[in-house]
């Protein structure tokens, strides 16, 4: 994987639809996905169907 490809891949904290669980055997957690795993859903998405995730979407800024 090339350094312009892993800068631009979707990064799960940055996510809106990422969570942290208060499971501690699957402490990651994609609202839009629907499930809960160890490491975290893009790790999983990219395992399974070996894209990136078709669901990344950015979060709003903070205001502070």
């Amino acid at each position: 994987m090339s350094a312009e490809s892993t800068s631009n891949a979707p990064r799960c904290p940055r996510c809106s639809h990422y969570y942290i669980t208060y499971d501690p055997s699957f402490p990651y957690g994609c609202r839009i996905l629907g499930f809960k795993s160890r490491n975290t859903p893009e790790k999983e998405v990219q395992g399974a169907s070996g894209l990136p995730c078709q669901s990344f979407a950015e979060k709003a800024a903070s205001k502070r």
